[in-house]
């Protein structure tokens, strides 16, 4: 279920938004086709903000090149190592956490 989070940065707002991300918690969700397979993280912005100051001198060398965007991605395997699964569903069913029972809708199998 995927292999990295992709974050985008755009020119007139993205220092100041790389600057926030680092000072807020994430939450990732990664599925399947069709949806019966969800898992969702989050990360606290402490096990992120090293990897957003690290891509802070990039932006800026992006941005004085004249691009537009900038566009970085966090592995899904560091998600998954450093994050703490909230919620996980499997062939349709809530597995995690599972004192939820059944709380949560998930959408029938696409077509």
């Amino acid at each position: 279920m995927g292999s990295s989070f992709e974050y985008q940065y755009h020119k007139f707002h993205g220092l100041d938004k790389l600057e926030e991300d680092k000072s807020v918690n994430h939450v990732y969700i990664s599925y399947t086709k069709g949806y019966q397979d969800i898992d969702v993280y989050i990360l606290q912005d402490v096990r992120v903000a090293t990897i957003f100051e690290g891509w802070k001198s990039e932006l800026i060398a992006n941005y004085q090149a004249g691009r537009q965007r900038f566009r970085k991605s966090i592995p899904a395997g560091y998600v998954r190592r450093e994050g703490l699964l909230i919620l996980a569903i499997r062939e349709g069913e809530l597995t995690h956490p599972a004192q939820l029972g059944d709380s949560v809708y998930v959408p029938p199998p696409m077509q």
